[in-house]
């Protein structure tokens, strides 16, 4: 049990971490939706991002991986209604996907092209929100301790399997 409490102890420094930056980014993201709700700020312009992803999709097997996952992520940023509150909730949906691994994996080919979409669709709440690009400033500002934690030794106990960590707990 005492390598599983190191791992467990491991992986609350890097939610400590995590939580953190959560909590000095989240009153400005739930400020920037608040305002949209408000009627203070546009829809998000999205067509010419629909309009590439369209494009994208033709160029493959309708039937296939990346058009199909292409074809996913069109929906839900078209779903989203350019709504500055839902957007950023159909990046994370298609950052998910990217990230996958195992069963629910995508290739890396899909995954380009998802990553593609993903910085073009932030690069669009960016532009068009100034209530999300200051909320996303401060989460990238504060990103680095996060990565510093999750970079560490302390991180790769967090991710290490349960065969590893008996073999690290007694070195």
């Amino acid at each position: 049990t005492g390598a599983t409490k190191f791992r467990s102890a491991a992986q609350a420094s890097v939610n400590a971490a995590k939580s953190a930056r959560s909590e000095a980014a989240s009153p400005i993201y739930k400020q920037a939706f608040r305002r949209q709700r408000q009627g203070n700020l546009p829809k998000i312009n999205t067509d010419a991002l629909k309009t590439k992803i369209s494009n994208m999709v033709k160029q493959f097997d309708p039937e296939g991986q990346v058009a199909t996952n292409l074809t996913r992520a069109l929906n839900k940023i078209t779903s989203a209604g350019g709504d500055p509150q839902k957007l950023p909730l159909a990046k994370i949906e298609i950052d998910q996907t990217i990230d996958a691994f195992g069963e629910g994996a995508v290739g890396n080919t899909t995954k380009r092209f998802l990553s593609g979409v993903v910085k073009d669709l932030s690069d669009d709440l960016v532009k068009q929100s100034p209530s999300y690009r200051a909320a996303r400033s401060e989460f990238i500002r504060l990103s680095p301790e996060v990565n510093r934690v999750s970079e560490s030794i302390i991180g790769k106990i967090a991710k290490t399997g349960d065969d590893q960590l008996k073999n690290i707990s007694s070195k």
